[in-house]
């Protein structure tokens, strides 16, 4: 018995060590978000500034949507703040960060989650089959990537049958439906049976009033630009919000979003 005790203390102790490990991380990275959102320092950039293991933890999880903004604390991290509603957080180093701790009225937050109104429990996910590794190489890929060879039967027969020119890129699992991203950026979602939904609107918000537009109902600046920049393009959905006008694209075959402000200006543009 003492033995057996002997043998078994060196996995007890590890075991502790690692709930040890990742409560400190836990603490470490909620600091970091806190100090990331009220930095001085923040300021804006480009997608195109971020990490290359943000970037690619973005396009595997969130290929439904689209990136807002993007804002960086000066060694401390950035903050990403998606079309869907979600806010990001990822170290300088590029690792995706969450904030875990208490939310206070008077605490840097103003009792708000910085993940945003729409924001995910990613870390419940992973421990709830919602982590994947896809690309074999032994680490998870994200909270909500999904294999494309392990899709229900029912939702890569439906592909193939409506959808006979197009190919699965991704795939994610996320409030209990299936995200397929095609090679024309077009998105599909499945209910968890594998029945079709929809396609996905990447100006789709969980919170933000975003009133339909049709084209015509564009104001003239926003007709222009589009007239003169994308005359080949194929026009999907657009809406107003208190801060201007979204567009949704089809331009060479890819999907393409433009924010403009309520002056008509450009203000971003995503693929």
């Amino acid at each position: 018995m003492f033995k057996q005790m002997k043998m078994l203390l060196p996995l007890v102790l590890l075991v502790f060590a690692i709930m040890a490990c990742e409560k400190e991380e836990t603490a470490d990275d909620n600091t970091l978000v806190a100090e990331i959102v009220t930095a001085n320092s923040l300021v804006a950039t480009t997608p195109e500034n971020l990490p290359a293991t943000s970037q690619k933890y973005i396009t595997d999880n969130y290929f439904d949507t689209y990136i807002e903004t993007v804002e960086v604390a000066a060694d401390k991290g950035y903050r990403v703040v998606l079309g869907n509603g979600e806010n990001l957080f990822f170290t300088i180093r590029g690792r995706d960060i969450e904030f875990e701790g208490e939310l206070r009225l008077n605490g840097p937050f103003g009792g708000n989650h910085p993940q945003g109104p729409c924001r995910r429990l990613a870390r419940w996910m992973r421990g709830h089959g919602g982590q994947h590794d896809c690309d074999g190489d032994g680490v998870p890929d994200g909270p909500f990537a999904f294999d494309i060879a392990e899709l229900p039967a029912a939702i890569t027969a439906y592909v193939a049958a409506e959808y006979p020119d197009q190919t699965i890129r991704r795939a994610a699992f996320r409030d209990d439906r299936f995200l397929l991203l095609l090679n024309r950026n077009l998105v599909l979602a499945f209910d968890a049976e594998g029945n079709i939904l929809a396609e996905v609107n990447p100006l789709e918000h969980c919170t933000r009033r975003c009133n339909s537009l049709t084209r015509d109902e564009l104001s003239a600046e926003v007709a222009a630009h589009l007239a003169a920049n994308f005359p080949a393009s194929t026009f999907r959905a657009a809406c107003g919000t208190e801060r201007g006008t979204l567009v949704f694209l089809i331009n060479n075959d890819r999907r393409l979003v433009l924010g403009f402000n309520l002056a008509g200006e450009l203000v971003f543009q995503r693929p």
